[in-house]
């Protein structure tokens, strides 16, 4: 996202540095009030990625549940099966906003707190949102083709078993 040699927290430039996306316009500063805000929301935005990370935790434990279940019975290694595709696709899923919501939580959090590159980190922040709802918006197209596949494989399974 950042040229290379620009070592501020996760490749943000330095305040020296200014911004990738401009150059420096003066150091523009937000007051209170909006400082409020973004410090509002960058704390939403960590309990997110909290809430991401329990979910991660507990599909762990799920996962784990389910693989000593198995060795039970051949159903059982069965139902583990297609169970251990549906968590590691909510593990990986959980893990990606987990971090894009720790990586914009931090930027939000560096513009309360930092001096002279409001905009530059209030810019990185909005780029790591754009990454997850980028990832939200496939995610989606990918639920609706697999929902659309799932109806015409049991359209065809039910014309077959009626005859």
């Amino acid at each position: 996202m950042y040229p290379p040699g620009q070592d501020g927290a996760f490749g943000a430039p330095t305040q020296a540095q200014g911004s990738v996306w401009g150059a420096p316009q003066g150091n523009y500063e937000f007051n209170e009030q909006e400082n409020q805000v973004i410090a509002q929301l960058a704390t939403t935005t960590k309990l997110n990625g909290i809430i991401q990370a329990l979910s991660l935790g507990a599909g762990v434990i799920t996962l784990v549940a389910m693989v000593s279940r198995a060795s039970d019975s051949v159903m059982a290694a069965a139902q583990a099966g297609g169970g251990l595709i549906g968590l590691a696709i909510a593990g990986i899923f959980s893990f990606f906003v987990m971090i894009w919501m720790f990586r914009s939580s931090a930027a939000l959090k560096r513009v309360v707190d930092t001096q002279g590159n409001d905009i530059g980190n209030l810019i990185e922040a909005l780029a790591h949102q754009r990454s997850f709802f980028g990832m939200m918006k496939w995610l989606m197209v990918g639920a609706i083709g697999l929902v659309c596949l799932a109806c015409v494989a049991g359209m065809l399974f039910a014309s077959r078993v009626a005859t």
